[in-house]
């Protein structure tokens, strides 16, 4: 997990940490990011994907977006 999460874009860790680690809603999140509370669902959509891919052994998806 680890590895993956490290290969994130630094937004979408931020982001990560913020709603999943720490516990922020959307909007607490967005307002300490200094986006939208779209962006931060975006980020998070991607993120969980990128994610998901990853750890099943699917890394060519985090390839193109990194």
């Amino acid at each position: 997990f680890l590895r993956a999460f490290g290969r994130l874009s630094q937004a979408r860790q931020e982001t990560i940490v913020l709603v999943g680690w720490d516990g922020m809603s959307y909007d607490d999140a967005a307002s300490r990011l200094g986006v939208p509370t779209g962006t931060v669902r975006s980020r998070l959509s991607r993120a969980r994907e990128e994610l998901r891919d990853a750890l099943r052994g699917n890394g060519e998806r985090m390839e193109r977006a990194a």
